[in-house]
């Protein structure tokens, strides 16, 4: 790979994964109970060749791991009985890790872990009214790409893989739709779901989001529009669009508005050539 002057030399040379995938799924039902569920097992496998170089001689200062094995167990369940639905989506994983040091292979790292990624329940109130609560995915449009006017999840692109899957956060959501294109969505964020934060060392706050979405009547065309807030952080408001325009193509918009910037700038400190600081 050419470094051109002036550049950062990369860490590592892009990496090779392999994916395999195994799918089960099964319907069951008995005294108003239905029941359906599906299994997947993903096995994935990595190599990654750190540089050589002055930032990280011989993989002795960073110790990337240049080789590793993945397998994830992702059940699948959801109860319906009458009005009431209940989703139940753990994933379990265990992985192992192989790293290269001055020409030396470390004893392989192992490791096993748990978590929810869903785990709601729902009431369907009426055909126009729904109620739900607990640990849930909500996006909308082209999310795994970009989502600016969804305040709440922050999944960017360039972050995802293969393997990558978006954990739920604690919502209670509410679904009102008085006409069959007309939709309004309440979201309101309860607690953390214990991930990591999307900026670093960032305090979880509660918000709101209130989503109003009208399409056209063979679902081809719609238009959006949102506005949410954090306990502690500035109201946002965000619009989406999107346009079928063949079978096989479609264009799709989405914008984010705020008062003030997030970003940390550089600035003049006494005694320090200089430090970041919001300069809002």
């Amino acid at each position: 790979m050419p470094i051109r002057r002036g550049e950062t030399p990369p860490l590592y040379r892009p990496s090779r994964i392999g994916v395999l995938v195994f799918m089960l799924s099964f319907s069951a039902s008995a005294q108003d109970l239905d029941a359906r569920g599906a299994l997947d097992w993903i096995t994935a496998g990595e190599a990654i060749l750190p540089t050589n170089g002055d930032t990280n001689p011989d993989n002795r200062v960073l110790d990337i791991p240049q080789l590793g094995a993945w397998g994830e167990l992702r059940p699948n369940l959801r109860l319906v009985k009458g009005a009431f639905q209940f989703l139940v989506r753990p994933r379990f994983r265990m992985e192992t890790t192989g790293t290269l040091v001055s020409d030396e292979w470390r004893e392989p790292q192992a490791a096993a872990e748990a978590d929810w990624v869903e785990l709601y329940g729902a009431w369907t109130v009426s055909d126009r009214l729904s109620v739900a609560y607990g640990l849930m995915n909500f996006q909308w449009g082209p999310a795994e790409a970009l989502g600016p006017s969804n305040g709440l999840f922050h999944q960017p692109g360039f972050s995802r893989n293969l393997l990558t899957l978006t954990k739920g956060k604690r919502l209670v959501r509410v679904n009102l739709t008085p006409r069959k294109n007309l939709s309004a969505v309440l979201l309101v964020e309860t607690h953390a779901n214990d991930e990591e934060p999307f900026v670093a060392d960032e305090a979880f706050e509660q918000k709101g989001l209130v989503k109003l979405e009208a399409t056209t009547l063979d679902g081809a065309h719609s238009i959006g529009v949102t506005v949410g807030k954090g306990a502690a952080s500035r109201a946002w408001l965000g619009e989406y669009a999107s346009a079928s325009l063949t079978d096989g193509l479609s264009i799709y918009l989405d914008a984010r508005h705020e008062r003030g910037s997030r970003a940390w700038n550089p600035v003049n400190a006494p005694g320090m050539p200089f430090t970041f600081a919001k300069t809002e």
